[in-house]
């Protein structure tokens, strides 16, 4: 809902995709917001990155950046570093700047049963076209086997080496 989104008056936005059915949608959306709205727009999140973040960069200029590997040093720093125009700041971005492409790199997350639960008091499972309500949860971050021929990740922006679980206890809490 653009006027939603106006009315917030963000500062950046992040798109996270969840299925590799969403990047049509998300970069849909992201051209959507930039025909209609003066602010930068990230894509965030593995799906992104795992993809070759130069091209879609140079194929989609809706995108202003992707944030590899894990976000949340990387959506910090946007929050603190894009009004003021400082991307050469912010954790695992890839961008362009005059011309040449940049990858910053990320910072990481060392125990993930560190972070702090989802807050879902905005979450509105009726906006998703799902037949029931769903909601996504994580139990484990990155690749338990780390050897795959066919792997579409790319080696040199998602550091493949780690892989981490969260404890049963966080899982069911």
């Amino acid at each position: 809902d653009l006027a939603r989104i106006q009315e917030e008056s963000p500062d950046l936005v992040g798109l996270y995709l969840f299925c590799p059915t969403q990047m049509a949608y998300a970069l849909l959306f992201a051209q959507f917001l930039k025909q209609n709205m003066d602010v930068p727009v990230f894509g965030v999140g593995s799906l992104f990155g795992k993809n070759d973040p130069r091209k879609l960069l140079e194929t989609f200029s809706c995108l202003d950046g992707i944030i590899v590997g894990g976000a949340e040093h990387g959506l910090g720093d946007a929050a603190r570093w894009v009004p003021e125009g400082r991307y050469e700041n912010i954790s695992g971005l890839a961008f362009f700047k005059d011309g040449d492409f940049v990858i910053n790199a990320p910072r990481y997350v060392e125990d993930i049963n560190t972070l702090p639960y989802p807050d879902p008091t905005d979450f509105s499972p009726e906006a998703y076209p799902f037949p029931f309500p769903v909601m996504p949860l994580q139990f484990s971050r990155g690749c338990y086997w780390n050897r795959c021929a066919f792997c579409a990740r790319v080696d040199e922006l998602v550091d493949r080496d780690r892989y981490a679980t969260k404890t049963t206890e966080r899982c069911l809490t």
